[in-house]
This record gives structure tokens, C-alpha cells and sequence, in this order.
């Protein structure tokens, strides 16, 4: 008898041990297809569904980190900003020290003008990474577009500094410059884009913006 209790008690508690691990196990299976589908609905451009996928995960796991990620990116691909913020806020709440979700937090916030947001939470990340691209070219697109241009100028030279070849922030410079009535150092830098990129609208119309004067 007593035997016989001894090998229940064992029993019992080699199910208890197992059981959680094929519990894991089923679930950790779930989340694979279901990203693996997102994937691919993704790939093909059906971001409804690749959301939809993903959603299902934190079904599953309302903690997941990677997937609360990935539906901010969906979102955001969507045309969904305020819920592509929402996501990224999250996933940065779930990982206090990370930059990848402020930076995916950087793209809702440029799509929806939201200009005084992108530059504080750009400076947020730069305060971790002194040199972030995706912190900085964001940083000196948004003080532009508050008219703060003497800012956005020297952040647009420092990143021409460390990417001397970077059409968008030649760009980005030209166009500081012409707001701020420097048509010289416009043109040249209009120019430069246009001898490598001969058809740049951008540079093209910033061009035609100086020979007008507007």
C-alpha cells in the first residue's frame, strides 16, 4: 500500500513536470506559425493579414516583445500611425533600455507630423547612441519642419561629416539652406545631388525654388 502511494506521489509529480513543458511546447509552436504566416502575408503585401497573424501571438502572450514590435511595423505599413505608436510604445515599455522600439516609434510619429514628439524622442535615443543615423536624420527632418533651421543645419553637417556621400542629407541641407536665404550653399548642394542623381525631384525642384526665389 504504502508502495503504491509512493509511485502515485512520483507520478503525480512527473506530470507536473512535464506538463508545463508541453504546454510551452504547443504554444511556442503557435507563435512560430503564426509568425512564419505574418512573414509571408507580409512579403506579399497583404498587411492585413501579416498584422492579423502577428495579433494572434499576443493572444497567446500579451508580453511578447518581437511581436508587439512587429504589429507596431504592420501598423505603420498600414497607414494605422496611431495604432503603430501605440504598439511601439509598448514594446519600448516591455524593454526599457532597448533603441529599436524608439526608433520604430520615429516613423508614426514623422507620418503624422507630430513634430515636437519625433524630436524628443529622437533625443531620447541619442542620449544612449550619440550617433544613431535614424535618430539623427529624424531629429534635423523634424526642427526643419518647426522652422527651427539653424538646429537643423548643424545636425544636417555633422551627419554629412560622417556620410559624406548621403544624397537625402545633402538634400536636407540644401533645402535648410534655402529657407534660411543661403542660395549659394543651396545651389552647391543641390548640385552635388543632381551630378550623381540627374533626375532628383527634390534637387530639381529646389533648384527651380532658387531661380524663382521662392
Amino acid at each position: 500500500m504504502y508502495l503504491k502511494k509512493l509511485y502515485s506521489s512520483i507520478a503525480m509529480g512527473l506530470l507536473l513536470l512535464v506538463a508545463p513543458v508541453e504546454i510551452y511546447s504547443a504554444d511556442n509552436g503557435k507563435i512560430g506559425e503564426q509568425f512564419e504566416e505574418s512573414f509571408i502575408y507580409e512579403a506579399a503585401g497583404n498587411y492585413d493579414a501579416a498584422l492579423n497573424s502577428v495579433l494572434r501571438v499576443l493572444r497567446i502572450d500579451q508580453k511578447h516583445y518581437t511581436a508587439m514590435l512587429r504589429t507596431g511595423w504592420l501598423a505603420y505599413l498600414k497607414g494605422d500611425f496611431s495604432a503603430a505608436e501605440k504598439y511601439y510604445r509598448k514594446a519600448a515599455s516591455l524593454a526599457p533600455d532597448a533603441i529599436e522600439p524608439r526608433q520604430g516609434l520615429l516613423l508614426p510619429l514623422v507620418a503624422a507630423k507630430k513634430w515636437l514628439e519625433t524630436e524628443s524622442t529622437a533625443r531620447k535615443i541619442l542620449k544612449t547612441d550619440q550617433k544613431n543615423y535614424t535618430a539623427y536624420s529624424k531629429l534635423a527632418y523634424a526642427l526643419f519642419q518647426q522652422g527651427k533651421y539653424g538646429d537643423a543645419k548643424i545636425i544636417y553637417q555633422n551627419l554629412l561629416n560622417w556620410y559624406p556621400s548621403d544624397a537625402d542629407m545633402k538634400l536636407g541641407l540644401a533645402w535648410t539652406y534655402q529657407r534660411m536665404g543661403r542660395t549659394g550653399d543651396a545651389a552647391r548642394y543641390f548640385k552635388e545631388v543632381l551630378e550623381v542623381y540627374q533626375t532628383n525631384q527634390s534637387a530639381l525642384a529646389g533648384m527651380e525654388a532658387l531661380r524663382s526665389g521662392k
